[in-house]
């Protein structure tokens, strides 16, 4: 079978099918990923790279960490954690659709302006100065998401073609009697 049938193949398993295909260590480890540890603490907690000692834990943080991203790059373990997304947003009840406008939903807010206020010692109150400020960074994240939820941004870069790459020696051979 090849890598891509494989793939595709992960991809239209349920939930229930990628548990007994993934180990319990690896489902450990994504349940401490996705539950916001480092890659390294991850797979530490769910137990790789870590050996006992005469009765004392002794964790290997730099091979945690290889291990950490090994794992997050292994198909079975990305299928196991797009299954658990999506599950988790089915009983959310969220669609992609759903999401693009809560995005444009915070876009929009992002940029209603609110008026910049300066205290007016005279009146004792905080008053409008005639600008605006807007929340340019949530604009951004939203148009941001936007473009990831219909698939505008392609985060893989593909390089293909030939180079045309030719060594060439031509740096002269030493004339010097010295040597």
């Amino acid at each position: 079978m090849a890598a891509a049938d494989t793939e595709k193949n992960l991809d239209e398993m349920t939930l229930e099918e990628l548990e007994r295909v993934v180990s319990k260590q690896r489902r450990q480890f994504v349940d401490f990923y996705d539950a916001g540890r480092s890659g390294a603490e991850a797979a530490i907690r769910a137990g790789f790279c870590v050996k006992t000692v005469d009765g004392k834990r002794i964790e290997n943080r730099a091979a945690a960490a290889v291990t950490a991203s090994r794992l997050l790059r292994d198909a079975k373990v990305a299928a196991y954690r797009r299954a658990r997304a999506r599950e988790l947003y089915n009983n959310q009840n969220l669609s992609a659709e759903k999401l693009a406008l809560m995005a444009l939903d915070v876009y929009n807010q992002s940029m209603e302006g609110s008026p910049h206020l300066v205290y007016d010692y005279g009146a004792h109150e905080y008053v409008p100065d005639g600008t605006f400020n807007f929340n340019d960074r949530g604009a951004a994240k939203a148009i941001e998401l936007l473009a990831r939820l219909t698939g505008s941004f392609n985060d893989s870069l593909a390089v293909n073609g030939d180079m045309g790459v030719q060594i060439v020696n031509d740096i002269p051979k030493r004339t010097d009697p010295a040597e």
